[in-house]
This record gives C-alpha cells, structure tokens and sequence, in this order.
C-alpha cells in the first residue's frame, strides 16, 4: 500500500513506536484534498497481520460491498481484497501484527481469517478496551 498512484488519496504510512512494534505492525491514513468525483477501487495483499479501520469520510466498500459502520475490523487475509471509495476519503487504519489478534482481542489469529467484523456486535471484553 505504500506506492506513488496512492498519493492522490493522501495515503501515509506510519511507523509504531518501539513500545507498539510487538503488536503493531503500522499506522496508516488517507485523506483526500478533494472528494473523488468517480468510484475507485484499490488492491489489498494479504501480509499476515490484521486491523481496525475508522472511516471518517464518505462511501467505504470491501470486495464490492458498502460498509456501513463507521469502525470495522478487518481480519487476516489469505486473498487480496478490493478496498474502494466513493466521495470524500478520509480513512485511519491499524495493522496489527500476527502476535497481536490474541493480545488484544483474546481471540488465536485463525478465528479472524478473512473475516471483516462490525465491533459493535463483537462483545469481547478486550476488543471492548480498544474504544476507551
């Protein structure tokens, strides 16, 4: 995701502190200067870890299908999957590295496989925390 054809999204990717790097693989965020006048799509690869997504803009879909909730997470992928958007795009990601599914959710990373979950109908108490 860290290619020049994002940089009309405002994409930036972000180190984590040493204190995060255990758990967090990265920061990232987009935010256009100007909303899209046109549907656009953008490939994700599968790198093993998984995230959560805050959604601050507009129209958000994952492989072809509208998410609707404004915070969504996105688990470890074994196929790319098609990110697109619509209007204005301001997006603030988390990706977690492999170690950190058990740390903070509670859950072994297997139960996240290709999984997108809306968070507030997971109920997990750790996941609960990550709103504080």
């Amino acid at each position: 995701m860290n290619d020049n054809h994002l940089n009309d999204l405002g994409f930036r990717l972000l180190a984590p502190s040493p204190q995060l790097r255990l758990f967090v693989r990265s920061f990232w965020y987009f935010a256009s200067t100007t909303p899209l006048q046109k549907f656009r799509e953008e490939y994700m690869h599968p790198g093993g870890g998984w995230g959560i997504i805050f959604n601050l803009g507009d129209r958000l879909y994952l492989d072809g299908e509208p998410v609707t909730d404004p915070v969504f997470l996105d688990g470890t992928n074994t196929i790319s999957r098609k990110m697109g958007f619509a209007g204005r795009v301001e997006l603030i990601g988390i990706r977690f590295s492999e170690s950190g599914a058990y740390s903070c959710l509670g859950l072994p990373l297997h139960y996240l496989k290709n999984e997108t979950a809306i968070l507030d109908s997971t109920t997990n108490l750790n996941l609960l925390h990550l709103y504080a």
